[in-house]
């Protein structure tokens, strides 16, 4: 039996997720945001109105059952996240849930029993969120979000135990995992490519056979204040300057990783230089380096320090 998606159904549904974005900042749905739960609330009557048996789990993830004749055995699952980063792009996440969702929709309109259950999920807080925390719903199901992590803060003072529960989940059941090596028989991903490789290469589609290791490294450089016209060059400790050069070994290192058979990138993409005037040496930089390469890592924060000469 051969049957199709509805192409058209699927286009519309992304498109009216993405309207649930930040007025003026297409498309930010930050995770635990007013935002994100208008979308959220959108989505799960998506789930119920496709037949879906529908739940929002522990761990604040949202879960869609289309049951199968053996439901004793390990689901497969699909889907993504329908949280964003700020102006994340429209498919990013969404793509993935929302394409789980129309397969499940396919079944059922095609009255196709499968053998095992079909999960449709939306796992919460997948990207980096105010509590400073990013893969919050996968954490719990895995059992990787300590207790620790449950008390981290948001800049409004509630913590993440707090915002589960305002997301439905129940964080007295987090500690230890929501799902055991062995309970889902497969999971399948879309996602729309975060890079312009395939458009480079014009490949239509793409296989993930590797995953990325990520290593965020937060330095600290640490010169003088002095005025800028009447300081001279060589008595100057310029934070700023020092830190130039650690930016510039960075890129100039990973540059020399093109031709290796392992992928590595380098980036310095957040600095914070103090004072931050015109006319004044910088005395202090901070910034952060992040490096992904394709090894396991769980390392996501080291520390280090520099000192400017």
């Amino acid at each position: 039996m051969s049957v199709q998606i509805h192409k058209t159904r699927l286009w519309e549904s992304i498109e009216k997720l993405a309207e649930y974005t930040e007025p003026g900042q297409p498309y930010t749905r930050r995770s635990f945001s007013p935002m994100f739960l208008q979308g959220r609330e959108w989505l799960k009557r998506q789930f119920i109105d496709a037949g879906l048996e529908v739940e929002v789990d522990a761990g604040g993830n949202l879960m869609g059952q289309y049951p199968g004749r053996n439901p004793e055995l390990p689901p497969i699952v699909s889907g993504s996240h329908s949280d964003t980063v700020p102006d994340g792009g429209r498919f990013d996440g969404i793509a993935g849930v929302l394409t789980a969702l129309e397969v499940a929709r396919t079944l059922k309109e095609n009255h196709i029993e499968l053998n095992r259950t079909f999960v449709v999920v939306d796992f919460l807080a997948e990207e980096p969120s105010d509590y400073g925390l990013s893969r919050v719903g996968s954490r719990a199901l895995t059992g990787d979000l300590s207790a620790d992590m449950l008390q981290y803060t948001a800049p409004d003072g509630s913590t993440l135990a707090e915002g589960i529960q305002r997301v439905g989940g129940n964080s007295s059941e987090l500690n230890q995992p929501l799902m055991a090596p062995g309970d889902v028989a497969g999971f399948f991903e879309l996602h729309i490519e975060q890079g312009p490789v395939l458009e480079t290469e014009q490949l239509p589609i793409g296989i993930v056979t590797n995953i990325v290791g990520i290593t965020r490294v937060d330095m600290s450089f640490h010169g003088r204040p002095d005025h800028s016209g009447t300081t001279p060059m060589d008595i100057r400790a310029d934070a700023l300057a020092a830190a130039a050069k650690v930016i510039a070994t960075v890129n100039d290192n990973a540059q020399k990783w093109l031709k290796q058979p392992e992928y590595l990138v380098a980036t310095v993409g957040k600095i914070n230089v103090q004072p931050n005037a015109s006319n004044v040496v910088p005395g202090r930089v901070d910034m952060t380096k992040k490096h992904d390469k394709l090894r396991p890592c769980r390392a996501e924060k080291d520390s280090a320090s520099c000192e400017a000469a």
